[in-house]
């Protein structure tokens, strides 16, 4: 199982944004969740960031810029992969 950090709308928990997603490490996940959500990064009206477990094969269906994200010293940072 992979661990991403996708876009959702608030109350609709179940659905999320592929091209909006983030893959994490699952041992930081919550706290780069909180801290996104803090700031409001990125997020417009009823918006907010969420983990999610997802399947290797649903990989093929994120956005073509895949990227990852890892947390060091509460600074975030996006790597390309």
């Amino acid at each position: 199982m992979a661990t991403i950090i996708a876009k959702t709308i608030e109350g609709k928990e179940y659905l999320y944004s592929r091209k909006q997603s983030y893959s994490v490490p699952k041992s930081s996940a919550e706290k780069i969740v909180t801290i996104m959500n803090t700031v409001k990064w990125q997020l417009q009206g009823s918006e907010k960031w969420h983990v999610y477990e997802i399947g290797e094969w649903e990989k093929d269906y994120m956005s073509a810029s895949y990227q990852r994200l890892s947390i060091r010293k509460g600074i975030v940072k996006a790597h390309y992969c």
